[in-house]
């Protein structure tokens, strides 16, 4: 059985319109993001992404559009400078990193400077679709399995997105097996779009993304920042300074995006 983390939500709290309720939450402290979670050829996540933390209430955050970019592979083969292109986000058009290199992000802030090292990762399988009639709990429903193949040598972690629904998985139970997702529909719903991601992350950012899952209140945005703290791999120069929320990953996913009557 493989270890699912889904993503969780705040239960939200209430009160009769006869109470008022005050909640006790700690002072406000700004804090400096830098959600640099690139997924390479994607165009809303082929970004870095920098801004200062919002109150709890707030539905919008201070963008910083000043900060310098970069993001360079460790044996100096390769420079990618990320210029500004509003709504907080640096981007470079043609950022072609080479696959499984390490590569080394700089952002310089406000005089400070910020790094962290990622490997380019991807799947070494293609994702596999298997629609099967007549199943679920009526035996009426088609079941859509999204299936890749585990390596057996290594030991392996996975993000998936399937239809804005994210978790991260890793082979404890499925060592050199077929990694499976499955997706119901029923046969009145087929002309529903079907998307399937999956890409191999690293162990720390596996570590990260369960933290992150368990304890975001943006329901939706996975990569939000967290109301407490998490630390992600991005850290000061200066050894005095506060490390950044954020964490700093490459990946290239492997992308399943159909109508599930296109495939009947």
């Amino acid at each position: 059985m493989k270890k699912i983390i889904p993503f969780l939500g705040l239960v939200s709290l209430c009160s009769s319109c006869e109470e008022v309720v005050d909640l006790d939450l700690k002072d406000y402290e700004k804090k400096l993001v830098i959600d640099a979670n690139i997924f390479v050829g994607e165009e809303n996540h082929n970004a870095v992404k920098l801004y200062y933390s919002a109150p709890f209430y707030s539905n919008s955050y201070e963008f910083i559009n000043t900060a310098t970019v970069v993001i360079s592979s460790e044996d100096g083969s390769e420079t990618y400078d990320f210029p500004y292109q509003g709504h907080g986000k640096y981007t470079h058009d043609t950022f072609t990193p080479t696959m499984g290199k390490n590569y080394q992000l700089s952002v310089t802030v406000n005089g400070e400077t910020y790094t962290a090292t990622s490997q380019y990762w991807t799947l070494e399988d293609n994702i596999q679709v298997t629609i099967t009639p007549n199943q679920g709990i009526m035996e009426e429903d088609y079941e859509i399995k999204f299936s890749y193949q585990d390596d057996v040598v290594t030991e392996d972690y996975y993000f998936h997105e399937l239809n804005f629904d994210y978790s991260v998985v890793d082979d404890q139970f499925s060592n050199g097996q077929m990694m499976n997702k499955y997706f119901f529909i029923a046969p009145e719903d087929t002309d529903t779009w079907v998307k399937f991601a999956a890409t191999k992350i690293s162990k720390n950012y596996y570590d990260y993304l369960n933290k992150l899952f368990q304890s975001s209140a943006n329901l939706g945005n996975p990569f939000a920042s967290p109301i407490g703290r998490i630390n992600g791999n991005i850290r000061a120069l200066n050894p005095t300074t506060e490390a950044p929320l954020g964490y700093f990953h490459i990946a290239k996913r492997k992308i399943e995006d159909f109508r599930i009557s296109d495939r009947l």
